[in-house]
């Protein structure tokens, strides 16, 4: 998990938490994995720790019929990516794009 309060985690749970860059989680992610995707769960700042590293190549975001507040833009950072499939789950509307390399 990455966090910066790792103390929200009940003492005796079997999670493991980083504070710290993504390009040095990223090899122990890719070794537990053993040679299948990776999957990095979490909100925009996350996502674009690994964009800005160059660590992400897919991003599936679902997207709810209701907003909080007045909406943000999905990640902080500008980068360009190219939709390759959408499709709808329940009331959920589902997109996975690619990241396009400049």
């Amino acid at each position: 998990m990455l966090t910066h309060r790792p103390q929200i985690i009940a003492e005796g749970h079997p999670v493991q938490v980083f504070d710290g860059d993504v390009a040095e989680l990223h090899p122990m992610l890719v070794s537990a994995a053993a040679a299948k995707d990776v999957w990095v769960v979490g909100g925009g700042e996350t996502a674009a720790q690994f964009v800005t590293a160059g660590l992400i190549d897919e991003m599936i975001v679902t997207y709810t019929p209701c907003s909080l507040g007045g909406g943000a833009r999905l990640l902080p950072i500008r980068s360009e990516w190219k939709l390759v499939e959408s499709g709808v789950n329940g009331d959920f509307v589902c997109a996975r794009w690619r990241f396009s390399r400049p």
